[in-house]
C-alpha cells in the first residue's frame, strides 16, 4: 500500500493543529488546548468548601476548609481544580517491596502529612464532590496561571507526561473518565506527584520530581496496580495494531521525512482520540483518515506523543487505518554513518505491547545503504538514491533499522539461517570481523539447538557507534566497540555480549514481556544464555567462574560505580532501579537476573551425570508455554513448580522479590574413626539474610586419587554443623558451594 499524502513543510509551532473540523461537541478540542497552553481569556469557578475526601487506591486526599478553584480550559467540562487549604495525605504501600521502596527514599514506610495547597487534573468521577452552586465565576489569575503552567512543565520534563494527552482522550466521550495527577508539595518531601492512570504498567504512582546534574527526572516512590494487573489486561486499549506501512526518505544530512500507515482494530466502542507514544523530538506533520479527511493532531513540542481526533467514533469489528506524515529527528551521524537513537520508538507505537506486521521503505544517499529488521524484498539505486523495500510477514513487537556507509558479508552455516553482517567502511577492516561473526554464528548455532529453530529466516547484524547492543527481531545491532576494540574489560565480555543479543531471538521474540516488572525475566535468560554459550563453546573455566564472580561482586553492597548492589531493590523493579539513590538497573535486572537462572539450573541439575536435561527442559517449555504471549514473573514461577514438583515460594520469596545476598563462613574438621573411616563435620555460618532464610548449596569432596563426590545441604540456620557421611578415604579438600551454584559469598 501507498500512501497518497505529500510531504509538507515543518511549522515550528509549540502546539501544532491540522484541522479540518470534528463533530459538534460539549467539549472543544481547540479551545481547550489553546488554554491549556496559554492564559488567554478564561474563566474558572471560585468557592470555599469545608471538606473534600478523594481516595484513588492507597492514597488519601483529605482536604479542609479553604478555597477551591474549578476549570475547564474552555472545554465545556471540567478537569482541574486548585485548592487553597489545609491538605491531610495519608499514604501506606500495598505491600514488602513497596514498603521499601518508601523507606529506601523516605526513612519511613507510610506518609501521612499536612501541607497547604494543592492541584489536580482528572476525568475520574470525584465522589461527595461538593455543592458549586454557590460558586462565583471569575477570570483567571496570572498567578494561577503560572503555577498551572509550572506543574504541565514539570509533568512533561520529568516525567515525560503531556498532561493534555491524558485529559484529551477521556474529555471527548461522554463517559466517565479513568485519569488523575495530582501535584503538591512538602515541606519535607519537596515536590511530589500521584498519578491514577490504567494505561500505565502501574496503575497508582507516587513519585518525587527530582533534578541531579541539571538533569529532570522522577524517583518513583511507590507504584502498584489493583491483583498486579498488566495494562492491556485492564480494557483500556483504544485499538489494537496490526500493521504498518512506513516510507521513509532520508535526506538534508539527518533528517528523514516519513509516511506511515497505521491499521488497526478498534477495541473499545466510541472513542474519538487515538494516543501514540515516539521518540520526543519527532515532530507531526498531518494527520489523515481512511477517507482522506485531515485530522486533528494534538502534540507539544518534545513530548514522547502526541494524539489524532478522529471525525467519527470507533466501532468494533470495523477495522481502518490512519495515515501519519510526520519528521523523524532520530538520526545522529558519526563516523561516517548514522546512529538511529530511537531503534524501537521512531515510528508512532501504541502505548501498549502490540504485535504487528510491517512493510518498510527507505530511500537514502546512495552512498549510504539502509538494514532494516525484516525481510528485503527489492533494492535499487535511482538518480543518486539508494531505495530499498522491507516486509515483516510474522507479527513481532518492534520494528527497527540502522543506516551508515557499510560493507557486508554473509555467512552460512547448515542447520541455522543466513547471518549476514554489515559493518562500516570507515572504521571496521573485513579481517576484524571475524571474532564478532564467529560468535555470532556459534550462538545461533548452540541457541537453534537447544530450543527449536531461529523464528526468523535471516539474522542480519548492523554496527553503530553507541555503547550498547539491541536484538530487534532478526536484526542484531552491535556497538562497534565490540569489532574493532580489542579492549575487552572482563574477559569472555564481548563474546558474551554478542551472544545475549542473539539470545534475544528466543526470549524477547518468541516469548516476550509485557510490564517493567517481568523484563528480568528476559534480559536474565538471554544474559544467561550469553554465559551458557561462552562456557560451552570456549570451555574456559577460569573466564566462566570469572563471569559469576563479577556478577556476584556487582550484585554484593556497595556495587560498582553509583550501584548501591541489591540493596536497590529487587528484579521485579526493573526500570525503578535507576534513581536518585543509585544507579543499578543494569546491576540487579542482567547480573543477578542471570544468576537467579544459574541457580535454578543447579536445583535442576543432576549431580550423580552432571547432567543439566532437566533445566533445559524446563526452558523448552518455558518456549513451548509463552510461545507468542508476554510472560509474567507468577506464570515464570508457575512453570518452575510444575518441574520442581514442588512449592516454589521459598525461592521467589527470597531471590526474586527479595534483596538480601548470603554470607557463607565455612569450615570442616576430619576425624578418623575406630573402624578406618573418616568422619567430617562442616560448620557454616550464614550471615547477611533474614531469619527464615534457607537454600540448597552443594559441596564437593575431592579425593587425593582424582575421585570426588557431590552432596547437597539445606542450610537454613544463622549456624549449623553437618556430618557427612563416613568416609574410606581422607578427603583432600571439600568445596563448599559448588559451580557457584548460589548467589553467595563464601569465606573459607
Amino acid at each position: 500500500m501507498k500512501i497518497n499524502v505529500h510531504f509538507s513543510v515543518l511549522v515550528a509551532t509549540m502546539i501544532i493543529f491540522l484541522t479540518a473540523g470534528v463533530n459538534a461537541r460539549a467539549f472543544d478540542v481547540d479551545t481547550f488546548v489553546s488554554n491549556f497552553e496559554n492564559k488567554n481569556d478564561q474563566t474558572v469557578l471560585v468557592g470555599q468548601i469545608d471538606s473534600l475526601t478523594i481516595i484513588r487506591g492507597n492514597a488519601e486526599f483529605h482536604l479542609g476548609k479553604g478555597e477551591l478553584t474549578i476549570l475547564d480550559f474552555g472545554g465545556g467540562k471540567p478537569c482541574a481544580m486548585v485548592f487553597k487549604g489545609k491538605v491531610h495525605f495519608i499514604y501506606s504501600p500495598p505491600d514488602e517491596i513497596e514498603h521499601y521502596q518508601l523507606m529506601k527514599f523516605t526513612g519511613k514506610d507510610t506518609i501521612d502529612c499536612k501541607f497547604d495547597d494543592i492541584t489536580f487534573l482528572y476525568t475520574v468521577d470525584i465522589d461527595n464532590f461538593p455543592n458549586t452552586t454557590t460558586f462565583s465565576s471569575k477570570n483567571l489569575s496570572g498567578d494561577m496561571w503560572y503555577d498551572l503552567r509550572d506543574i504541565r512543565n514539570a509533568s512533561e520534563d520529568h516525567l515525560g507526561i503531556y498532561l493534555a494527552n491524558n485529559l484529551i482522550g477521556d474529555l471527548l466521550n461522554d463517559g466517565p473518565g479513568s485519569f488523575l495527577y495530582a501535584d503538591f508539595k512538602m515541606t519535607k518531601f519537596d515536590h511530589l506527584a500521584f498519578i491514577d492512570d490504567p494505561t500505565r504498567d502501574d496503575r497508582y504512582t507516587l513519585c518525587k520530581l527530582v533534578r541531579k546534574s541539571g538533569h529532570a527526572s522522577c524517583d518513583v516512590w511507590c507504584g502498584y496496580s489493583d491483583d498486579n494487573s498488566l495494562p492491556s489486561q485492564r480494557g483500556l486499549m483504544a485499538i489494537d495494531i496490526k500493521h504498518y506501512v512506513i516510507d521513509s526518505r532520508i535526506e538534508r544530512g539527518d533528517k528523514m521525512l516519513v509516511k506511515c500507515r497505521i491499521s488497526y482494530t478498534p477495541m473499545q466502542m466510541g472513542k474519538l482520540y487515538l494516543p501514540f507514544f515516539w521518540y520526543k523530538k519527532n515532530q507531526p506533520l498531518l494527520a489523515m483518515s481512511s477517507d482522506g479527511d485531515t485530522l486533528k493532531i494534538v502534540h507539544k513540542k518534545d513530548s514522547p506523543g502526541f494524539g489524532v481526533v478522529l471525525k467519527e467514533p470507533m466501532s468494533i469489528g470495523e477495522d481502518d487505518y490512519i495515515d501519519i506524515e510526520y519528521q523523524g529527528e532520530t538520526l545522529i551521524k558519526a563516523w561516517g554513518y548514522f546512529f538511529n537513537m530511537a531503534q524501537t520508538y521512531w515510528y508512532p507505537r501504541n502505548i501498549f505491547r502490540d504485535k504487528a506486521t510491517f512493510e518498510l521503505s527507505f530511500k537514502c544517499s546512495e552512498d549510504f545503504q539502509a538494514v532494516a529488521s525484516a525481510t528485503l524484498v527489492d533494492s535499487q539505486t535511482k538518480d543518486g538514491f539508494n531505495i530499498t523495500r522491507w516486509r515483516q510477514d510474522v507479527p513481532v513487537v518492534i520494528a527497527t533499522f540502522e543506516l551508515g556507509l557499510y560493507n557486508n558479508d554473509v555467512f552460512l552455516e547448515l542447520g541455522i539461517p543466513p547471518v549476514n553482517i554489515f559493518y562500516s567502511k570507515s572504521m571496521t577492516r573485513k579481517e576484524q570481523l571475524g571474532n564478532s561473526a564467529h560468535d555470532i554464528v556459534l550462538s545461533l548455532k548452540y541457541f537453534s539447538t537447544l530450543f527449536g529453530p531461529c523464528p526468523f529466516d535471516t539474522l542480519k547484524v548492523a554496527e553503530f557507534p553507541g555503547y550498547h547492543g539491541l536484538g530487534a527481531p532478526g536484526l542484531l545491532h552491535l556497538t562497534d566497540i565490540t569489532t574493532w576494540s580489542d579492549y575487552s574489560p572482563n574477559k569472555g565480555s564481548f563474546e558474551q555480549f554478542r551472544s545475549h543479543e542473539v539470545a534475544h531471538q528466543w526470549w524477547y521474540h518468541i516469548v516476550g514481556v509485557e510490564s517493567y516488572r517481568d523484563t528480568w525475566i528476559i534480559e536474565g535468560l538471554a544474559e544467561y544464555c550469553g554465559y551458557a554459550f561462552y562456557q560451552s563453546a570456549f570451555k574456559n573455566t577460569e573466564i566462566c567462574k570469572n563471569i559469576l564472580w563479577n556478577w556476584r561482586l556487582n550484585v554484593n553492597p556497595p556495587g560498582p560505580g553509583e550501584s548501591i548492589g541489591s540493596e536497590a531493590g529487587p528484579v521485579v523493579m526493573g526500570r525503578r532501579l535507576n534513581s536518585s539513590k543509585s544507579k543499578d538497573y543494569s546491576v540487579i535486572v542482567y547480573d543477578k537476573s542471570a544468576y537467579i537462572f544459574h541457580m535454578i539450573r543447579y536445583l535442576f541439575h543432576d549431580y550423580k551425570s552432571d547432567s543439566d536435561d532437566a533445566f533445559l527442559a524446563f526452558l523448552r517449555d518455558l518456549l513451548d508455554r509463552y510461545k507468542d504471549k508476554p510472560i509474567t514473573t507468577s506464570g515464570l514461577q508457575e512453570v518452575v513448580e510444575a518441574h520442581a514438583q514442588t512449592d516454589m515460594d521459598w525461592f521467589f520469596d527470597q531471590w526474586v522479590y527479595g534483596i538480601h545476598i548470603p554470607t557463607y563462613r565455612f569450615s570442616y574438621d576430619t576425624e578418623k574413626t575406630a573402624d578406618g573411616q573418616f568422619q567430617v563435620t562442616c560448620h557454616v555460618k550464614q550471615e547477611d539474610v533474614p531469619d527464615g532464610f534457607k537454600m540448597i548449596v552443594p559441596l564437593t569432596v575431592v579425593f587425593d586419587d582424582g575421585q570426588f563426590a557431590h552432596m547437597q545441604y539445606w542450610i537454613d540456620q544463622p549456624q549449623m554443623d553437618i556430618e557427612l557421611p563416613p568416609l574410606p578415604i581422607k578427603p583432600k579438600k571439600i568445596d563448599f558451594n559448588t559451580y557457584d551454584a548460589v548467589l553467595a559469598r563464601v569465606i573459607d
